[in-house]
């Protein structure tokens, strides 16, 4: 068990211990999903320029709400459902000003800045996060959110059923979709990047 696995069972097993009323303080599940909420905000598509404002967000949602915590779903499922609808919000705010800027912008667009130079190893991680987050941009949202909850955070099925509000037939015939979409993104992208460094 992970140090953040542990965070949630003590989450979970205050909740159980001191009741529905007493529930879990704003603190412990600060503590205990924050780290979750950071890395899944840019996984479900929040550019890393607005993580925090986001993931501020989120918190504020939590602490206003968390006496509705009732405790019959996990904390992380439940901090999940926040997340899931702040990030969708703030995705279509972004697309909006996207497009307007797309509208009234007249020159081409500014060149990314270029990386720090580090390490080898470093450089091919980051290189890797940055395609994985690439391809994962290009799944519908739905897809998107059972990849990212069940093979990259690790939630079982029945864990991403009870945060999406489905249930586990259902996740199951979601990931298997969007694994294959993954796969079928991945290799075409990859070959538009070989096609682009031979030319």
């Amino acid at each position: 068990m992970n140090l953040q696995t542990a965070r949630f069972s003590a989450v979970q097993a205050e909740t159980n211990e001191q009741g529905l009323a007493a529930g879990p303080t704003f603190e412990v599940v600060y503590e205990a999903c924050v780290g979750f909420v950071f890395r899944t905000a840019r996984r479900l598509g929040v550019p890393e320029e607005s993580i925090d404002d986001v993931v501020q967000e989120v918190f504020v949602v939590v602490h206003r709400r968390l006496s509705d915590f009732d405790g019959r779903a996990p904390m992380k499922s439940w901090v999940y459902g926040i997340l899931a609808r702040v990030a969708a919000n703030h995705r279509r705010m972004t697309r909006r000003r996207e497009t307007f800027v797309a509208l009234s912008h007249d020159g081409e667009p500014e060149a990314p800045a270029p990386l720090d130079d580090g390490p080898a190893r470093l450089a091919e991680q980051q290189e890797a996060a940055r395609w994985v987050l690439r391809i994962l941009d290009m799944l519908d949202d739905q897809k998107r959110e059972v990849l990212v909850l069940s093979e990259l955070e690790h939630m079982s099925l029945a864990e991403v059923a009870s945060a999406i509000g489905s249930n586990v037939n259902t996740v199951y015939s979601r990931l298997k979709a969007a694994k294959k979409a993954f796969a079928t993104l991945h290799v075409r992208e990859q070959a538009r990047a070989a096609s682009r460094r031979s030319r």
